[in-house]
């Protein structure tokens, strides 16, 4: 029963967040801040096999034989753009079409065979080209109309808007973005939106460019950037290794692995508003942990996040966990992954969530868009440290006389004081702001408090 359970709840909880845009949608925005924690790692590069390749165009051995040399049997999106661009420029309209056939079907037997029956028919050739120039021209819906309303049999959506994005040149006013089949079921799961890519007509197309570029400026990032999660996050979720461009964290710096911490510990909390985080250091100071425990005991959860060391889940099951892995998992898979063993919810539902949650969560986007500057630090009022006991800084109110007045009547931090609740930011080693995680407010030198309401 167990496993029905479990596809009933995930079921449950798409069904809840169907009504979400993209740029909404808690599960999409946090993949999106872990890749920018992971400092926006490119998709992964292909290693294609060219004999497969050959065997169907024997007439072009030598350009595939050079194409796989070149760059060691590795494809990536710089490359076929690259690839596409120097063959066009030269009319070998045929040769870039084969790079972005290559680099579509990766690891997928069929590519060679399928990608023949495409270049069999008599008007491939010209409606590549076509499209191409249409493309110099800015005309995008020529360009799509060449390819798939006249073009060649068996040449889809799919594979003919890999071929718009990969020719399109640096002058296109709007990119031409890639519509697969993991591109329209992210789109459907994250983003309550449906584009077909069978059968996407002109205009479906043009609204598919419209729709991602008004996601990508909701969410701060570009259209190409977008696209590319959006494909690679599909492909993560099923477990396609291929294309989950699984960022490693091997090389991360304290800083990141705080902001780290701080994104997990505020996913868990966003899951079950009966958690609560605090800054611990268990064992004599050489722990540094972002600590979660339950504020009414329920299921005894207790889990320490330390930076300088693992992850460490302690009730109510013991797991022990690398930061390796759990940046190669993601917060949000991993969550997922872990919602059953410790009780809190698969996704999140912001209107069950803790005011406490979307503070502590907006302070992870923070320290997320600060870790290249090395100078800026997250640091808790209250210090609990195992060996020389608790220490708090209550001076830094004289800094923020507004903050903290109605602190006193703060719900009880397990067995710590309310300045428990509060975070200075610091630049420099000078403090510059304020984070109340309880009542969501930023405080700022000489200016207003800004309101913590994540994703607001």
């Amino acid at each position: 029963m167990k496993p029905l359970f479990a596809l009933l709840l995930r079921c449950y909880f798409y069904l809840m967040s169907a009504n979400l845009f993209l740029w909404e949608n808690p599960a999409f925005l946090t993949r999106v801040d872990e890749w920018i924690l992971s400092r926006c790692p490119k998709q992964n590069s292909i290693d294609w096999a060219v004999n497969p390749w050959i065997a169907q165009f024997p007439e072009h051995k030598d350009y595939l034989q050079n194409l796989h040399l070149k760059h060691l049997g590795f494809l990536d999106r710089d490359i076929v753009k690259r690839t596409v661009q120097s063959q066009s420029k030269e009319s070998k309209y045929i040769e870039g079409f084969l790079a972005v056939m290559i680099w579509g079907y990766a690891s997928d037997y069929r590519g060679p065979f399928k990608t023949r029956q495409i270049l069999s028919q008599d008007n491939t050739g010209s409606s590549i080209e076509k499209a191409y120039l249409a493309l110099l021209d800015n005309d995008i819906s020529g360009a799509y109309s060449a390819l798939v309303t006249n073009g060649p049999k068996y040449l889809g959506p799919a594979f003919a808007s890999k071929y718009l994005y990969f020719a399109s040149p640096a002058s296109i006013t709007q990119i031409p973005l890639i519509l697969d089949s993991q591109v329209a079921e992210s789109l459907a799961r994250w983003g309550n939106k449906t584009f077909n890519s069978l059968t996407a007509s002109v205009q479906d197309y043009l609204n598919y460019l419209d729709y991602m570029k008004l996601a990508a400026e909701k969410i701060g990032i570009s259209e190409e950037d977008l696209e590319f999660l959006v494909f690679s996050e599909n492909a993560k979720h099923k477990g396609n290794q291929s294309w989950a461009n699984r960022a490693s964290g091997i090389y991360i710096t304290v800083t990141e692995r705080r902001a780290w911490a701080f994104l997990l510990a505020s996913e868990i909390l966003l899951r079950d508003p009966n958690l609560v985080a605090y800054y611990s250091q268990p064992g004599g100071g050489q722990y540094d942990c972002i600590s979660i425990r339950e504020l009414v005991k329920k299921s005894g959860l207790e889990a320490d996040f330390n930076v300088l060391g693992s992850i460490h889940f302690l009730e109510p099951v013991v797991n022990h966990y690398t930061w390796e892995d759990l940046i190669s998992r993601g917060v949000s898979g991993a969550c997922e992954m872990l919602a059953q063993i410790y009780g809190w919810e698969y996704s999140v539902d912001l209107a069950k969530a803790s005011p406490w949650a979307k503070s502590f969560r907006s302070m992870a986007k923070l320290a997320i868009n600060t870790t290249s500057d090395v100078n800026t630090k997250y640091e808790c009022l209250a210090v609990d440290n195992s060996a020389y006991g608790l220490s708090v800084d209550r001076g830094v109110f004289e800094q923020f006389p507004t903050a903290g007045n109605e602190k006193e009547d703060y719900p009880n931090l397990l067995h710590l004081p309310a300045e428990a609740w509060f975070w200075r930011v610091l630049s420099k080693d000078h403090v510059v702001g304020l984070i109340d995680t309880f009542s969501g407010l930023h405080y700022y030198t000489g200016k207003e408090a800004e309101n913590l309401n994540w994703p607001n």
